[in-house]
């Protein structure tokens, strides 16, 4: 079977994932991209006998290195060398989306244009000349709906097609203006002279002109750089301000190129690129664009006193709707977990030696029963949440709360990190790179390990079911998420008031169309991230439970004896002031190797069936006072890690630890002792 390499690049929001989605199934996997925390995700797809690997490229407006994005999709391209790059557009939103088509076409000739949500444009009025575009273009354009499937066999047709050469594409290159040209042709000319890793001298040129640093450090690092340097000065000689004031030539300083019209060249190009989308524009869409129904519907959605309304409803429907149904297959799976340890009891007695059977049962199986349980909840969660990213809505809650980021001094894209933390805090803080400010970037990181991950929501609500119901543990759900945002903000103020810096820009966010999410895509998104959580808990979990066992059976093989006793008995008056005792708290420690630890620790410590343990031991009070410890308290060790890096600072990530510790204390020797006077 042949193979062939496809890289899927286009705008975020555009239906990118959707069409990756669609095309691979289940036959895709997650990864990082080398030397990089920023996910990567590929898939495999069988067509007419040819093997096909779609790379997701991450959603990116164009090709110029200001962001980490847009520097991995165009090495990709580059290196990896893809037989066809599939640029998915927005048929609604084509005038924006072809930028980067423009950036696609001067640095490779193998492009597809898929115009997306095809169906939606067409309901609105629009309509779209493929035929003419393609032509203009010098590639194939093809109107697909990857929601609707609508397009796709057509779209891989010609995928195969410009892999094989059977389409010979003539992808159009558009003319900056004559000084321009002169300038990009001598420099390409002497460029072309030299090892630029596999990007063309006219794309090195331009990139030159439009002041991209990686180019410029890629010149500088040759080793014939200095050399290159100088010779690149006589050409601009005429043009450079620079060096007309005397000053040697600066390489850096290529973006302030401003010809003899003072425009400064990276402007100019920008300027003819945009000329010339309006222009084609002109010449393949035509039709009144009409309101649709998200224009409608957004009125009272992002409306300033509606929309944080239908928010909290929203929010508090999909609790109800996990403990209504998570907590109902939580009991079965309990059931089998139990029934299951009970056979694997009955077949050990006997057998193995004592220490080897409380190893397993008490240890092991126990902690995985306890973990297994929470699944559902879990499961459930990521049901709800994929429901609310498929229907469109997710991206409206990152406007909504907008307004929430200003009080924080924070701006835009901040809270799309606080909306990727409600998954997983690592992602969240990777997510903070879409900041252009230092300082944005440090209070976003640093609030981050406040939001509760899936983790940490489904440990709360495996725990909020055992002493709450209904509408009450809908409440305090709530109320758990509105204490952590609240905190969110406290923090984020004071960490406004102390830190100086420049501030970032405003929120500036494409927002997709409503659509009645589909089962096939929800359950596929569900079923991918609740894959990868049950891998990485699987391996923490048996570790982890060996490590407890071992401290709660060494040296003396008598619990109250333990290594594991000793340490919570020395913690005891920390656990006293919150209404704990020194299982509880021990307990907590655990969860710096992952936050369902918790609970594999809580099964050790507090004896099989702990469900039923919990609700003997504890009151609704302490319950409560150690979920909002638990949803405070030190991140687990892969955030500690991660804030490392992203802060590049051991004082900031120390800062992070102690400070969520101590919050955790106050705010929970407040709650309990608050509490114990109502």
């Amino acid at each position: 079977m042949k193979k062939i390499l496809v890289a899927l690049a286009g705008n975020p929001n555009v239906g990118k994932s959707t069409l990756f989605n669609a095309l691979t199934g289940l036959r895709q996997y997650t990864a990082n991209w080398p030397g990089k925390t920023v996910e990567r995700k590929e898939g495999i797809t069988e067509y007419k006998g040819y093997e096909i690997r779609l790379v997701d490229l991450p959603g990116t407006y164009s090709l110029t290195a200001y962001s980490l994005e847009e520097l991995l999709a165009r090495r990709f391209i580059v290196d990896e060398k893809p037989d066809v790059v599939v640029h998915v557009a927005n048929a609604t939103t084509l005038e924006k989306d072809l930028y980067l088509t423009l950036q696609l076409l001067e640095l490779t000739d193998k492009v597809v244009l898929a115009l997306n949500m095809i169906d939606v444009a067409e309901d609105k009025g629009i309509r779209i000349d493929a035929a003419k575009l393609s032509k203009i273009l010098g590639i194939p354009v093809v109107k697909i709906s990857a929601y609707k499937r609508r397009g796709l066999d057509k779209l891989l047709d010609k995928v195969i097609d410009v892999a094989e050469g059977r389409i010979k594409t003539k992808p159009l290159r558009i003319s900056y203006g004559r000084e321009v040209e002169e300038l990009i042709d001598k420099l390409s000319s002497i460029l072309s002279k030299y090892n630029l890793r596999g990007y063309s001298p006219r794309w090195v040129a331009i990139k030159l002109l439009e002041g991209d640093q990686e180019i410029i450090d890629l010149i500088r690092n040759l080793p014939e750089g200095n050399e290159l340097i100088k010779l690149l000065a006589p050409s601009c000689r005429s043009y450079c301000p620079f060096i007309k004031e005397g000053k040697p030539f600066d390489i850096t300083l290529c973006s302030g190129c401003s010809l003899r019209r003072g425009e400064p060249i990276c402007m100019l190009i920008a300027s003819k690129r945009r000329i010339f989308i309006k222009n084609l524009i002109k010449l393949t869409v035509s039709g009144l664009e009409v309101k649709s129904i998200s224009d409608v519907v957004d009125r009272y959605v992002l409306h300033k006193l509606i929309g944080p309304i239908v928010l909290f409803g929203i929010f508090a429907l999909a609790f109800l709707f996990i403990f209504t149904v998570g907590s109902m297959l939580s009991d079965y799976v309990s059931i089998g977990a139990d029934y299951l340890i009970g056979i694997v009891d009955s077949f050990l007695k006997g057998r193995v030696s004592n220490v080897i059977h409380d190893f397993v049962v008490n240890g092991v199986l126990s902690a995985f029963s306890t973990v297994l349980s929470f699944i559902p909840l879990i499961f459930v969660f990521f049901l709800v949440y994929s429901i609310m990213e498929d229907s469109g809505y997710l991206a409206r809650s990152a406007v909504i709360m907008d307004r929430f980021m200003h009080a924080l001094g924070l701006h835009g894209k901040a809270f799309l990190s606080v909306i990727m933390a409600f998954g997983c805090n690592v992602p969240g803080i990777m997510a903070t790179r879409a900041l252009e400010s230092e300082r944005d970037r440090l209070i976003a990181i640093l609030i981050n390990p406040l939001i509760p991950c899936a983790a940490r929501l489904g440990v709360m609500a495996f725990i909020v079911n055992l002493f709450f119901s209904g509408p009450k543990a809908v409440a305090i759900m709530l109320f758990l998420i509105a204490l952590s945002l609240t905190l969110v903000a406290i923090v984020g103020s004071l960490l406004n008031k102390l830190l100086k810096g420049e501030r970032g820009r405003e929120l500036i966010i494409e927002l997709p169309e409503y659509r009645m999410p589909l089962l096939r895509n929800v359950l596929l998104l569900t079923w991918t991230r609740i894959r990868d959580f049950l891998k990485r808990a699987g391996t923490i979990i048996i570790l982890g439970s060996i490590l407890i066992w071992l401290l709660y059976t060494l040296p003396t093989g008598d619990f109250e004896t333990s290594f594991g006793a000793q340490l919570g008995k020395a913690l005891e008056p920390i656990a006293n002031m919150m209404g704990m005792d020194w299982r509880a708290i021990t307990s907590l420690i655990f969860g710096i190797l992952a936050k369902e630890q918790v609970l594999a620790a809580m099964s050790i410590i507090y004896g099989s069936n702990l469900a039923e343990v919990l609700r003997q031991s504890w009151t609704p009070l302490q319950a409560l006072t150690f979920l909002t410890v638990f949803m405070i308290y030190e991140p687990c060790i892969a955030t500690v890690a991660v804030t490392r890096r992203e802060s590049g600072s051991w004082l900031w990530m120390f800062i992070s630890l102690a400070y969520t510790i101590l919050l955790a204390i106050i705010i929970g020797t407040l709650i309990y002792h608050i509490g114990s006077l109502l």
